[in-house]
């Protein structure tokens, strides 16, 4: 099928568009003036500062109604040293911002008397979980982390006054050297070598009390013993033997960890030779 395109289709197609195009032209033109434009203008700068003034009103509103809600929490009314028992007179309620309050705060008073602090607390002192505990803590913490094979073992220095000796602090690697009487008024001293690397745990004063800081010692307050760790059973009777007698230590490594681990983990065979 074939269609013809006739001659009054095509008059028809062009006054349609004669007429789309007159309509156009007929429709009432709208002129926008600079000051209709200055006017809208200002009045969406006028919006943004009502919306500036929303938020930050809005803002201050809701911080201060923060810094302002309180809760009780406890805190601590004189000092509190570090192993002491926590009593009901001790602490005192008071009212804080909820704004910036640790998560750990303890609320419940409960929770708090009879447990003991873990470390020092002073006047003021919010109560913490951090800084209470159910057990009290172990005055001689290096007495607590022994293995099963390891023992601790007191060494009686016996020259406290000597230079090395006196200096010897918690953590020094040493030789244990002891004196044996061959019985013509000579000593032997050779160093076993169970006892050449011998880790310090604690050095002590005359009535037995750790010496933590090397100022504390003089003349009145001399070192009068170490207590070391004996890593297995044969270390121990060795010590315990050289001790009868008498000993002298003599430092061999100091703050250097890795060094110290490798000394301490050296191997002798049983002929005494390594």
């Amino acid at each position: 099928m074939v269609f013809k395109k006739s001659k009054n289709s095509k008059e028809k197609i062009g006054k349609e568009v004669d007429f789309n195009e007159n309509a156009i032209e007929n429709l009432p033109k709208q002129k926008i003036s600079i000051r209709d434009m200055l006017k809208n203008r200002m009045v969406l700068a006028l919006i943004a500062v009502i919306l500036s003034v929303i938020i930050v009103f809005g803002t201050s509103m809701i911080g201060n109604i923060l810094l302002n809600e309180k809760v009780e929490v406890y805190s601590v009314k004189n000092n509190i040293t570090k192993g002491t028992q926590i009593l009901e007179d001790m602490i005192i309620k008071k009212d804080v911002s909820k704004f910036g309050i640790a998560n750990d705060v303890v609320y419940d008073k409960s929770e708090i008397i009879g447990k003991y602090a873990i470390t020092d607390l002073f006047e003021g002192d919010i109560l913490r979980k951090i800084r209470i505990n159910d057990k009290m803590p172990y005055e001689f913490e290096y007495l607590s982390n022994l293995n099963d094979d390891e023992y601790a073992y007191t060494i009686k220095i016996d020259e406290p006054r000597n230079v090395v000796s006196s200096k010897i602090r918690k953590g020094d690697i040493v030789s244990v050297i002891p004196k044996k009487d061959t019985g013509n008024n000579e000593e032997r001293t050779d160093i076993p070598n169970e006892l050449k690397y011998i880790e310090v745990l604690a050095v002590i004063n005359e009535v037995m009390n750790d010496v933590k800081d090397s100022s504390d010692i003089n003349k009145d307050n001399p070192i009068t013993g170490i207590i070391v760790k004996a890593r297995n059973f044969r270390q121990l009777v060795s010590l315990a033997n050289a001790n009868t007698d008498g000993v002298s230590v003599a430092l061999v490594c100091r703050d250097n960890p890795e060094k110290a681990e490798k000394l301490l983990n050296f191997k002798f065979d049983e002929s005494g030779e390594n």
